[in-house]
Order: C-alpha cells, then structure tokens, then sequence
C-alpha cells in the first residue's frame, strides 16, 4: 500500500477519534495544529539533512549567517544570542562546536578585555559562499513546487505570525 495513502487513512482514524472525544468545535484547531506539526517537522528534517552533510545544523548556520553580516564578521556571544532569540548557554553550545571545527574564533573584545568577541574565520566565509547559493535555490524551489503565488506567500508570512503569537499559550500551561 502507498505510504501516502497509509497515512491518509491512519490520519482520518485519528480524526475520527479526535471529534468522537472533543466535538466538532475543536476539530480545526486540532487539524490546524497537528498539520502544522508535520509540516514543522518535515521541514526540520529535510533542512538538517542537507546542512548536516556540511556539519551544520539551523542554529549553526544562523550563527554563521549573522556573523556573516556584521561589521568585520564580528559580534560578542550576548549580541548573537540576543539577535537569534536563544539564552546565552544555547549560544555557548552553538560557539564552542563551530569553533572546534575552525569556522569561527573566539577573540579578546578590543575595548574592554573582559570581553570576547567571536569572529567568523576564512574557513567559515568560505563555507558560507559556497553552501549558500544552493541552500537558498533549494528553499526558492520548495517555494515554487508548492506552487504559492506572491500574494499567497505574503498571506502565509501573516498567518504564520499569527501562529507564532500564539504558541505562548501552549508555553503558559
């Protein structure tokens, strides 16, 4: 039996179910939600697949992108992590694996010597320009296959936001 098919049929079991349990009023939110999980999932998985065969992952190349774009590829560790959203022990994880594998290094703030800055090397620039051009023709060609228009691409950046406004409930609990 096509895997699709399979997953389809379980998927309408489940929903079958989920309405028995919850009533009609909650089945939307709980499809919405559920969809939304697979498609964050797939994503996730496809993206890791591709940038793990560079020893990359999405924090990894967040890091590099954002250091990438900064005056003489230099930030400190509480500027990126302020800039990525994440605590300053995420970022310290993210730092001490992409230092080890030489795409940036860590060096004394030339203002104040208490401080680092972390700067992106050569090797990490290089990297950079030559995983980029695919990556983003890979993310453009998601796009297209998913046959979205420009209008249609727009309106889900506002939904998506919406959504994400909304995940602090889930957080609250």
């Amino acid at each position: 039996m096509d895997n699709s098919i399979h997953r389809s049929q379980k998927f309408q079991m489940l929903k079958e179910q989920m309405q028995e349990a919850f009533g009609d009023e909650m089945m939307t939110s709980i499809e919405v939600y559920a969809f939304l999980f697979r498609v964050a999932r797939d994503l996730f998985a496809a993206s890791q697949n591709y940038l793990g065969r560079y020893g990359l992952s999405d924090g990894r190349i967040a890091v590099l992108m954002h250091l990438r774009s900064a005056p003489e590829y230099r930030l400190t560790p509480s500027e990126l992590a302020e800039r990525m959203f994440v605590t300053r022990g995420t970022m310290t994880g993210l730092l001490d694996g992409l230092e080890h594998v030489g795409l940036l290094e860590r060096k004394l703030h030339a203002e104040d010597r208490r401080m680092l800055t972390i700067q992106l090397t050569q090797k990490g620039i290089d990297l950079l320009t030559e995983l980029m051009p695919a990556h983003i023709q890979r993310i453009k060609t998601m796009v297209e296959k998913a046959d979205l228009s420009e209008e249609e691409q727009k309106q889900l950046l506002t939904l998506l936001l919406k959504v994400s406004n909304g995940i602090s409930a889930l957080k609250d609990c």
